[in-house]
């Protein structure tokens, strides 16, 4: 019996700890996605294709395509860089895009393809040699296109740091959503802290509608998962009571190849580093993908809120338990055999 109560105890110290430590991490993978991206709207580290509006800045690690009426930086004019790009900058046929400040590229024919207009009859416009009008309306930002210098870093660590983190959230899945009937489904969220659920796609499908119950102190991770990591995530779906509260919560962190938004908007940030996302729909968030084709929708800046890894269980609080456990034990075990 004592021997029982003696084991009882050490697997109870040896489990509490690896629960704290799971919880800290899903937040702290969720503080370096928000520091990565940083002010930014989109960052892809490969192509990015637009014929709308994104309301907050861009970072292009490919080629940027804008077409119609594309706009960067609608709502933000003024910022000193609207749109980075690291590719080619290509603006389709006639397009005339809408810059809220500064354009930067690095090409590799040395920006051969960009020519300033030299002040007549606009100053702040640049033409495109492989298409349209970029026009800047800075409001006080900067009305320049100019290239980046060629030992720019700035997909160097970010990458790194967005794999990791898209990584740290795919292993730490603990829940399941609840599917209330054939189509619906809900993300029933802890009271606090972050609650890291799997969709698997292959398993739960044809979803028209999806509700989250979560509260002021709640954040919600949504791993998208499928069978094989080749799987494509069709997403045509309602989200249920939402607002710019729940966006500013949630992540949908996506380990599938492909991803295809059709129907109403999404709501909250996507974290998606080897993805290529098609959407169809409003997107209201920060997102980081591989590449993003975005079709007559916009693009709407919510920064991401993230939990203080502090405010998580304590790891000080969880040791001290699993030391009083094992002193339990020990005072058990001193008692059978010395006393």
């Amino acid at each position: 019996m004592r021997y029982q109560f003696l084991v009882s105890l050490l697997s109870l110290s040896a489990a509490v700890l690896p629960v704290g430590t799971a919880y800290a991490n899903s937040a702290s993978a969720l503080q370096d996605f928000t520091v990565q991206m940083g002010s930014r709207n989109v960052i892809t580290s490969g192509a990015f294709t637009t014929d709308s509006h994104v309301h907050g800045t861009v970072a292009v690690g490919g080629t940027a395509m804008l077409k119609g009426n594309a706009e960067i930086n609608s709502h933000g004019n003024g910022s000193a860089e609207a749109l980075r790009v690291y590719g080619d900058l290509k603006l389709v046929g006639e397009t005339k895009v809408l810059s809220g400040g500064a354009t930067v590229v690095k090409n590799s024919k040395t920006n051969s393809k960009l020519t300033l207009n030299p002040g007549k009859p606009n100053p702040n416009q640049a033409t495109i040699v492989n298409g349209g009008t970029l026009m800047f309306n800075g409001n006080g930002g900067t009305p320049a296109l100019s290239s980046l210098a060629s030992a720019d870093d700035f997909f160097t660590s970010r990458d790194s740091a967005m794999q990791a983190a898209n990584t740290e959230l795919l292993n730490s899945g603990t829940y399941a959503p609840t599917k209330i009937d054939s189509d619906t489904i809900y993300f029933n969220a802890l009271t606090s802290g972050v609650s890291v659920f799997n969709w698997n796609i292959n398993q739960l499908t044809s979803i028209a509608e999806v509700g989250f119950n979560f509260s002021a102190d709640s954040f919600i991770v949504v791993n998208i998962i499928g069978n094989t990591p080749n799987s494509t995530w069709n997403a045509s779906f309602n989200t249920l009571g939402g607002s710019d509260y729940l966006a500013q919560h949630l992540l949908w962190n996506i380990g599938v190849a492909t991803v295809n938004f059709t129907g109403s908007e999404i709501l909250g940030s996507i974290l998606a580093p080897d993805s290529k996302i098609n959407s169809h729909k409003q997107l209201n968030g920060a997102i980081y993908a591989e590449s993003l084709n975005q079709h007559g929708q916009e693009i709407h800046y919510t920064h991401p809120n993230t939990p203080p890894v502090k405010d998580v269980p304590e790891e000080p609080s969880l040791l001290v338990l699993a030391l009083a456990c094992m002193a339990m034990g020990a005072a058990v075990w001193v008692k059978r055999f010395v006393g």
